[in-house]
């Protein structure tokens, strides 16, 4: 059986950040440590994304600040004196920019660009695009992004197909010429419904896509010697 190519027509890749481009600590490790200087019961992360459920959905589609997100998640693990709910609020914001990049990022980023492809991120987020490109600057990762679309900037979020009509209208490319890379299913979904060709990359059980992704590097080979060598524009 052939080995599936991409179509000669691609000039741009998305990519969810989160999941995707990085990860970072889910046990909120500084909290922890004061919860334990304080003698303070500890809440699971389930319990505590049950509780927060609400205000993280408004947040994500900018119907709730960035602090009042904070806030909730205090609340949410039982911090009720001001003195530690200032620190805390200070640790959840050092543990949100203490992003790692998945091996590979910077050198594949680089190579596409190489390559003459346009790059973009697509995120659902409660954090602003200046946060995030923040954030991967000081995890290594400075680059001239073509398109960078934040949920709580625009007021809606993946799967919705608008979203990835939004990457695209900023990286000026077509559905048909671009790409997304994402580890969720419902996501993969609706960048398919959006035409985009999709790519899976660490992804969920039973996400469906037209490629899928073992080692971030690979998506070099992948997309090389469809699109070879060319100028950006």
């Amino acid at each position: 059986m052939a080995t599936p190519r991409f179509p000669s027509s691609l000039r741009a890749i998305f990519f969810d950040a989160c999941g995707v481009l990085y990860r970072r600590s889910q046990d909120v490790p500084r909290l922890k440590q004061l919860l334990a200087a304080h003698r303070l019961p500890l809440a699971t992360p389930e319990e505590v994304r049950t509780r927060c459920q609400s205000v993280r959905a408004r947040a994500f589609i900018g119907q709730a600040s960035v602090e009042e997100y904070l806030e909730a998640t205090l609340t949410a693990y039982g911090l009720t004196d001001s003195a530690l709910r200032e620190k805390g609020r200070r640790l959840l914001m050092e543990n949100a920019a203490d992003i790692v990049l998945f091996d590979g990022v910077t050198a594949t980023l680089t190579q596409l660009r190489s390559l003459g492809l346009k790059l973009g991120v697509i995120t659902d987020t409660a954090h602003p695009t200046a946060d995030k490109l923040r954030w991967l600057a000081k995890a290594g990762l400075s680059i001239k992004w073509d398109a960078f679309v934040s949920s709580c900037e625009i007021g809606i979020r993946k799967p919705d197909p608008r979203v990835y009509d939004l990457a695209l209208e900023q990286a000026k490319v077509q559905a048909s010429q671009a790409a997304f890379v994402g580890h969720s299913a419902a996501e993969l979904r609706g960048a398919a419904a959006a035409g985009l060709t999709t790519i899976a990359y660490d992804w969920d059980e039973g996400a469906q896509a037209d490629f899928y992704l073992s080692h971030f590097c690979g998506l070099v080979t992948l997309v090389g010697a469809s699109v070879g060598p060319r100028a950006e524009g």
